[in-house]
């Protein structure tokens, strides 16, 4: 890719006036502020990529032949579409994402925890802990909410013309709207966010309180004060355009009370996982470890008593990635909590026997 001074010197030899030499000079100069790549057209991108016109233009305005899509259940209920880019759209999402959004906007608010590296849910709940009141707010279809229109705004204000904002929108959404699957749509959720993020922020430092927001999940806690400033909190919401499922708002105002917050359960300032994934897990392992041992044995195999909606894949030892799943489970509750005894003894012991078998 060339220098943004040789691209300057490809204008002067272009164009002979002084007005259309500033204009580029003016182009690539906020671009450089930006330290975005300089994109003067759709063939420029095109060369930049290394990808035929022809190609470039199916994946920007043909968009459904390069998406596979399935479905599948939300935790709360219901379905979730995933539209999921094939490799060679997913490597142009990927160069955006890489080359133009991630350095044009790498300062996200504190209060912003998801989709940010070394940041995680327990970011998102943590901080709340030990607060006296609690509001959650979940927004309504969340990357769907986000429109064509909205994301050609955020490249037009990166400083792109145009043509080029509209191929760079074009290649990033898939049927008018961020498609949730693709690798641009969390970067391009919390951009679209920024605004709505730093009202929220200043309404919390006035009143005192503290907010954080992972994805669609928005957490705001403080004193009992917190509760008579749901209305007011509701309204920065509907003044920037986001619509709240409010069969998920949910107001927790006794400090003693088991609340919960993404997954997650706070109770009496301490954050676990829920007591229903502490079953599940621990039910697992006990069978895992009976299927290794009898493996080692070569006893037969025991029986399976658990709920069949609990249980997919009865195979455990012989599932490939089923020990890998585990051990990712118990990980993730040492992450939460990491002086748990059982998950850490658990964890020792599943490593130990898997090492008999291989």
């Amino acid at each position: 890719m060339l220098s943004n001074a040789d691209l300057l010197e490809l204008v002067k030899a272009k164009y002979k006036t002084e007005k259309k030499i500033n204009l580029y000079a003016e182009y690539i100069s906020k671009l450089e502020e930006r330290s975005v790549p300089v994109i003067f057209s759709f063939y420029h991108f095109s060369d930049i990529l290394g990808i035929s016109p022809k190609t470039l233009r199916a994946m920007s305005f043909d968009t459904h032949l390069f998406y596979k899509s399935f479905e599948i259940p939300k935790r709360s209920g219901g379905i979730r579409n995933i539209y999921a880019p094939y490799p060679s759209l997913e490597s142009v999402q990927r160069w955006i994402l890489t080359n133009i959004l991630e350095k044009a906007f790498c300062d996200f608010l504190p209060m912003v925890v998801g989709y940010q590296k070394n940041k995680s849910i327990k970011d998102h709940v943590s901080p709340h802990a030990s607060s006296e009141c609690i509001l959650k707010f979940d927004l309504k279809n969340f990357f769907p909410s986000i429109l064509f229109d909205h994301v050609y705004l955020i490249f037009k204000n990166i400083g792109y013309c145009h043509s080029v904002s509209k191929i760079l929108s074009s290649l990033v959404t898939f049927n008018g709207s961020l498609p949730q699957g693709a690798s641009t749509s969390p970067c391009l959720s919390n951009i679209y966010m920024k605004i709505f993020d730093a009202e929220l922020t200043l309404y919390c430092e006035q009143k005192g309180f503290f907010c954080t927001r992972y994805a669609d999940d928005i957490a705001v806690s403080g004193g009992v004060e917190l509760i008579n400033c749901l209305k007011s909190i509701k309204k920065l919401f509907n003044d920037n355009g986001l619509s709240l499922n409010h069969a998920k708002t949910k107001v927790y105002d006794r400090a003693k009370e088991v609340r919960f917050l993404t997954g997650l359960v706070v109770n009496k300032g301490v954050v676990r996982i829920p007591k229903e994934m502490r079953r599940r897990i621990r039910a697992q392992c006990h069978l895992f470890i009976k299927e290794i041992d009898c493996l080692v044995s070569n006893l037969p195999r025991p029986e399976y008593k658990l709920p069949s909606e609990s249980w997919k894949n009865k195979e455990l030892v012989f599932d490939p990635i089923f020990p890998e799943r585990i051990l990712g489970k118990l990980n993730f509750w040492l992450f939460i909590e990491p002086d748990d005894k059982y998950a850490l003894s658990m964890k020792k012991m599943i490593e130990e026997k898997l090492n008999e078998i291989v």
